[in-house]
């Protein structure tokens, strides 16, 4: 509309430097004014709509993920506290000594350890999607909220704009997803993620074992049997 608007605009000027008709001159006078009308309706419904949005992001957007970020830190503090259970059980069960060959295997107890391999790899797919849904969920919604600052970046010596929306007093929900943000980047799941598929690996290596295992006992056995 704006680009219809200016270009009627220059038509009006040539049609008065070259002196043209009056009704041509009039026609093209009362189109401009009525895009002029249509325009500053527009831009009050945006700004509208633009006052809307700021108020939902300001209050309902930020209640919101106030609570998801409580919800968080209660859920991590949650697995923290059975990783240090975990950790625990697993010192004690070392001191225990090995068990070795004095384990009766079976078939039963082959399906376990191989079911437990695959819930290992499964959950190793789904900490690792999940963790990529947490930093892109984040990192789309803080990329959204610094379009929405009306700010000039600062430039440094690298090219990249050190923007900080607590500098430029930003409400809280634009400083808190920036934090956040920035935070998830400098954090890499993957030595997390590798360390769960070497621990998947070990379980399955533990079945092979305990499978051949089971095979020479079984084949001892029937050697036995014939004797």
């Amino acid at each position: 509309m704006r680009v219809v608007h200016d270009r009627k605009c220059k038509k009006l000027k040539r049609l008065d430097e070259r002196g043209a008709e009056a009704h041509k001159v009039d026609s093209t006078r009362s189109l401009i004014k009525s895009l002029s009308t249509k325009m500053r309706i527009a831009i009050q419904v945006v700004d509208k709509i633009s006052e809307t949005i700021n108020k939902i992001r300001d209050e309902e957007l930020w209640s919101q993920l106030n609570e998801l970020i409580q919800g968080l830190t209660r859920m991590w503090q949650g697995m923290l506290e059975c990783h240090h259970t975990q950790s625990q059980a697993v010192r004690e069960a070392r001191n225990l000594g090995r068990l070795g060959s004095s384990r009766k295997l079976s078939d039963a107890h082959l399906e376990a350890t191989l079911q437990l391999e695959h819930e290992l790899l499964n959950w190793t797919f789904r900490f690792s999607s999940w963790i990529g849904a947490h930093k892109g969920y984040v990192r789309a919604l803080n990329n959204w909220l610094m379009k929405c600052l009306l700010n000039e970046p600062e430039e440094t010596e690298d090219g990249r704009p050190p923007l900080s929306p607590g500098r430029i007093g930003a409400p809280p929900v634009f400083v808190i997803c920036n934090q956040w943000s920035q935070a998830l980047d400098r954090i890499s799941e993957k030595e997390v993620v590798q360390s769960m598929r070497i621990f998947a690996m070990s379980v399955f290596q533990l079945w092979e074992h305990d499978k051949l295992a089971m095979r020479e006992r079984m084949m001892a056995n029937n050697d036995l049997e014939r004797k």
